[in-house]
């Protein structure tokens, strides 16, 4: 059987419960923007001096490299960046193109439909 103190929520300042909520720390988000901008250095195989740039700056240029190369997600990820992406259109229309047909129901109309439409 249960004992009584094991029913009853933590007192007050009951050392137990303490720490034991959500963790706290940095989002993934600031861990990102803080990545994004330290500085990294690498040796350039061409002519072999070593260039720092930020990682965003290394990644525009492996993103602009692989868009050079044929690389269609690489491109439409700078095109996105730079133009927007497109806008999608919808045309929304009723039977064969004409207008929507527009109902107005009073809770009494709409009551009855729905009647109507459970029982068949």
């Amino acid at each position: 059987m249960a004992k009584e103190e094991n029913l009853k929520p933590f007192k007050k300042g009951n050392q137990a419960a303490k720490g034991h909520g959500r963790p706290r720390g940095k989002s993934l988000t600031k861990i990102l923007e803080e990545a994004i901008e330290k500085e990294l250095t690498f040796k350039n195989r061409e002519n072999g001096q070593s260039e720092t740039k930020t990682t965003a700056e290394w990644l525009v240029a492996s993103l602009i490299r692989d868009a050079l190369k044929g690389d269609n997600i690489a491109r439409n990820q700078i095109l996105d960046r730079l133009e927007g992406k497109p806008i999608q259109r919808q045309e929304v229309s009723g039977p064969d193109g004409g207008p929507l047909n527009q109902v107005n129901y009073t809770v009494e109309t709409a009551r009855a439909r729905l009647k109507e439409i459970i029982e068949n």
